[in-house]
């Protein structure tokens, strides 16, 4: 694993996503089309934002938070990670990790707009790690690799 500086935040990478990353793209412009599993249904349901309510942001605090760049990263690093379940976790790791450096990054320290967002790093790591898994196994199956017997079941 690589941390890699980008708009002062320090993202957790692998070498493949070194040239394959848009880091010219600042956090602002960055494109927010990358949350959710594969085309479609999934695409469309897992937000690109972690959005807080009216109620809970104070003064200058964000009223969403754009976490579209941790989602590119995940997907690249499932892309490049070998068929195993090591490589399964350690991507959806990496990927709570980059949503909280965000979340910390674009909120105050201790405001309740930090405080809220700050129970989505683990929102989005456990739904890729349970509904993930047959997106996981069937990216790696069309790839062409062999699939273990521990996740043929899933597909």
């Amino acid at each position: 694993m690589i941390v890699q500086m980008w708009e002062g935040m320090a993202l957790q990478i692998t070498v493949p996503m070194i040239t394959a990353f848009p880091w010219q793209r600042s956090y602002e412009d960055f494109p927010t089309n990358c949350c959710g599993a594969g085309a479609g249904f999934w695409e469309r349901v897992v937000p690109d934002y972690i959005h807080i309510p009216p109620i809970i942001v104070r003064g200058a605090d964000p009223t969403a938070i754009k976490i579209s760049p941790a989602c590119s990263i995940h997907d690249l690093d499932w892309d490049n990670a070998a068929p195993s379940w090591d490589d399964f976790h350690a991507g959806n790791s990496r990927f709570y990790a980059n949503i909280k450096t965000i979340v910390l990054k674009k909120t105050r320290a201790g405001s309740n707009t930090q405080l809220y967002a700050l129970r989505y790093p683990a929102i989005y790591a456990h739904a890729v790690d349970t509904g993930g898994r047959k997106v996981f196994w069937k990216l790696k199956r069309d790839q062409g690799h062999q699939i273990p017997d521990s996740a043929a079941w899933l597909l």
